[in-house]
């Protein structure tokens, strides 16, 4: 294997992971996805590399790109349908659909 198979390798897993995280929609991996692939992109550009792999790249970036857009859409939508009274409660659902009761704990939750 070549160095430029190699990194080709690199990133498509990369792309994979990023695709599997986006539909898991687990925020801290994609926390971590940039830096990750920058390294990996700059490791490409330095290489002569074939233009299959490249069709290859390209194709799992795009899936991710669209993964991405649809994402920021429904937050987009979200935000816009979220009532405006501060302090309005958080509607859940549990794994069969069901609403779950709003928490009153009093405590705000963040990502951090």
């Amino acid at each position: 294997m070549t160095r430029a198979d190699r990194s080709l390798a690199t990133i498509e897993a990369l792309l994979t992971t990023q695709h599997e995280a986006l539909l898991a929609g687990d925020l801290d991996q994609l926390a971590r996805m940039p830096h990750k692939l920058e390294q990996a992109l700059q490791s490409l550009s330095r290489q002569d590399l074939p233009e299959q792999g490249l069709a290859r790249v390209a194709t799992l970036a795009a899936r991710n790109a669209r993964l991405i857009v649809a994402a920021q859409r429904g937050l987009a939508q979200a935000r816009d349908l979220r009532p405006s009274a501060p302090g309005a409660p958080l509607s859940t659902y549990d794994a069969l659909g069901r609403q779950s009761p709003p928490a009153v704990s009093g405590r705000l939750l963040s990502r951090g």
